[in-house]
Order: C-alpha cells, then sequence, then structure tokens
C-alpha cells in the first residue's frame, strides 16, 4: 500500500509540514511521528493534541487515537490540522 503523504498545519508554530504515514497506523501512532519528526509541534504535551479532519460541512471531527488513519477519508496531499 502506498504511504500517505499528509500536510499537517502546526498551528501553534504557524506553518504546514508535509510528513508520509502508512495508512494502516493508528492516528495515535501517526501522532507520536508527529511528535518526533517535529517535537516543537506538542512541546512534550502530547495529551492536548489531535489530528482534526475539516470537513465541506464546516464542522470537522477529531480523528479518534484507537482508529488507522485509512478509517477516515484522508487523502493526500490534503491539508490537515
Amino acid at each position: 500500500m502506498a504511504a500517505l503523504s499528509l500536510k499537517v498545519n502546526l498551528v501553534k508554530q504557524k506553518t504546514i509540514k508535509t510528513l508520509q504515514f502508512e495508512p494502516t497506523i493508528l492516528v495515535q501512532d501517526a501522532l507520536r511521528i508527529i511528535d518526533e519528526k517535529v517535537p516543537q509541534a506538542t512541546e512534550g504535551e502530547r495529551t492536548n493534541y489531535g489530528l482534526f479532519l475539516e470537513e465541506e460541512n464546516e464542522r470537522g471531527r477529531w480523528l479518534e487515537p484507537s482508529r488507522p488513519l485509512n478509517f477516515y477519508p484522508l487523502a493526500s496531499g490534503k491539508r490537515y490540522s
């Protein structure tokens, strides 16, 4: 399965990083990878952070840590917060 390239919006840093993930990894593992590759993203408080999927209805939703990334309608190259 091909890697999923996601543009992660790091709100506090006012920057966007493109990171690659295996689609089958859990959201909690993706958060750990983000923390390892961009430590300033969570400032050591990973429990206060998550991945947010903005949807066309403008409501959006938080990705559940126990779900795999491919559970959600994520697309390579799209930006996520």
